[in-house]
């Protein structure tokens, strides 16, 4: 199966709106576990005052701070718990998120000007601490993390400029804020490309919605892609002469060959649009595409697929860069069929069951028995498909300089039927004629 490039550099608007979607889904979450643990782990060190200070009562106010966060920490808890956790307001996340950092932070910030000198290390410790720890577990919402690195900044020079024999500790704290900063600024880089990467994949064998939810969400798909009947247009094309080719060009420059193609191939199918619905599947040289929707939007459906038919049968065609010819030809089929996550319980993936998903491989097949039939057809793919889309063919105004034939099916399964064929004129390429002209024959 042949593999897409990933080049998150390339891609890094539709990182950055990936990171906003697993932010706005885990926001509740993180928010919730953060106070939680924060709340605990505050409240756990209370005790640990003690060994810092001669007496309790030196002790006490420390104490006393650290309860008071604890238990503010655990006051913003309930509050998040009391929505659902994709009903959390945006602001409220975001303060939840901070809440526990920037409160123990501002804390030691005060400690610093009132404690004595005995206990100033103890204090500047607990900040930096509070500083990277607290950054580590909000670097993945880049906002939040933004926020409490200054406000952590802001309130150690507030510090500092207050009591200047902190000044030596401030520097060290902001030295320690902004390493955390840089460090885990690399981290939710690395992150995120790694949730792209793995949405690339999703999104080659499911719908792209499907795709990000699957990638973004904490929660189970449910009843997401459950499946059901829907209206459909399925795209199948295969290489003419790719045993050929294969012994040519041998496995590697093969393998090659085909990744530049489907580079190109996704490339088209991503400026769709993100919100289109298909999904895809291809082993080696045949390529299978199936758009879909409800039977009420059946033009809409029909409109995107002859879109990217045209693509495929022309831009995509020239585009193509090998070491050889790249020769292919095109069926398409449209009508209802199931689709949804179909399969083994742990192997599920997007699937169409009925009849239009073979039928544009009998479409497809018939489409190579015509270039059979007529050696001096061209090299550009044929594109076959029902008498019944030809109105969608002439309704997307792709077509119209070029008009279709009509012709007579005799493949298995679509004998007799009314299809038509469309192929671009020739155009001038960049391939060798003489192996494509091999192939084609």
């Amino acid at each position: 199966m042949a593999s897409r490039s990933l080049l998150p550099g390339a891609d890094r608007p539709r990182i950055a709106g990936l990171s906003d979607q697993w932010a706005a889904q885990n926001r509740a979450a993180y928010a919730l576990l953060g106070n939680r643990v924060a709340a605990a782990l505050f409240f756990a060190s209370i005790p640990l005052d003690l060994p810092f200070h001669p007496s309790l009562r030196a002790a006490l106010p420390y104490m006393l701070g650290h309860l008071g966060v604890s238990l503010f920490c655990l006051a913003v808890a309930v509050a998040v718990g009391r929505y659902p956790k994709d009903a959390l307001p945006r602001g409220l996340g975001f303060a939840a998120i901070v809440a526990p950092g920037v409160a123990q932070s501002l804390m030691h910030s005060l400690f610093a000007l009132v404690c004595e000198d005995y206990a100033l290390r103890a204090v500047v410790f607990g900040q930096l601490l509070t500083v990277i720890f607290g950054t580590v577990f909000i670097h993945r919402f880049w906002k939040e993390q933004y926020a409490f690195n200054a406000i952590a900044a802001l309130g150690a020079l507030a510090a500092a400029a207050a009591r200047p024999a902190l000044a030596p500790d401030t520097a060290m704290i902001l030295v320690a804020d902004a390493l955390a900063f840089a460090t885990m600024f690399v981290y939710r880089r690395e992150f995120f490309g790694s949730l792209f990467e793995r949405f690339q994949k999703l999104s080659g064998v499911m719908p792209r919605r499907v795709a990000r939810f699957l990638t973004v969400s904490p929660r189970e798909l449910g009843d997401e892609f459950a499946p059901r009947e829907r209206y459909t247009v399925c795209v199948c094309s295969d290489w003419r002469g790719f045993q050929e080719l294969t012994r040519r060009l041998g496995p590697e420059g093969t393998a090659a060959m085909l990744e530049s193609y489907y580079d190109i191939v996704f490339t088209h199918l991503d400026a769709l649009g993100e919100d289109c619905e298909f999904f895809v599947d291809w082993t080696a040289d045949e390529l299978f595409v199936v758009f879909f929707g409800d039977e009420p939007a059946a033009a809409a459906v029909e409109d995107l697929a002859f879109r990217f038919v045209h693509a495929l049968a022309t831009t995509i065609f020239r585009e193509t860069r090998a070491d050889a010819p790249v020769i292919y030809d095109i069926g398409v089929s449209a009508g209802p069929g199931l689709i949804g996550l179909l399969g083994p319980r742990r192997m599920k993936k997007a699937t169409n069951i009925g009849f239009t998903a073979g039928a544009a491989k009998r479409f497809e097949s018939e489409a190579k028995a015509v270039r059979a039939r007529q050696p001096g057809i061209g090299l550009s793919p044929l594109v076959l498909f029902p008498e019944e889309l030809r109105a969608a063919v002439e309704r997307s105004g792709l077509y119209g300089g070029e008009p279709a034939a009509r012709l007579t099916a005799k493949s298995k399964d679509i004998e007799g039927r009314a299809v038509c064929l469309w192929q671009q004129p020739p155009q001038p390429s960049h391939q060798p004629l003489d192996f494509m002209e091999k192939l084609s024959g």
